[in-house]
């Protein structure tokens, strides 16, 4: 099972949005705020071409091999990425806002930050659900 949450602080607490890939490679993606989980919004099957794509991003990115957490929390309206997988937890730690990410996947490294950033992103895109 894989989920993915990226989640914003702000006046209304943390809002956001969670990616959940089952074992079955069924998913939902629902909106969040705070606690409360919304039904989700989209549900599907990810195909075979689709679990082989997500499997190879999986072991491309090292998943296994990511850190708990990169970053610090930002002191105001924090901007947070979290990966499970396997039974660990990665989190990601971003200014608000788009402009961090974007500098991170403008990097040539191979950071951890990116590989996160490459992953969210790669689960979105099989998912068919940017945000």
């Amino acid at each position: 099972m894989l989920t993915l949450k990226d989640s914003q602080g702000g006046f209304a607490g943390t809002t956001g949005s969670v990616w959940v890939i089952g074992a079955d490679c069924r998913f939902t993606v629902a909106r969040f705020i705070n606690a409360d989980v919304k039904e989700p919004h989209q549900r599907g099957q990810l195909t075979a071409k689709q679990q082989g794509i997500l499997t190879a991003l999986l072991a491309d990115k090292a998943v296994a091999n990511l850190p708990a957490a990169v970053g610090e929390p930002a002191p105001v309206n924090p901007h947070t990425i979290t990966l499970e997988y396997a039974g660990k937890v990665s989190i990601l730690h971003l200014a608000p806002g788009p402009s961090e990410a974007k500098r991170i996947m403008a990097e040539q490294t191979d950071s951890a930050a990116r590989r996160l950033l490459q992953i969210a992103a790669g689960v979105k895109d099989l998912t068919g659900a940017p945000e």
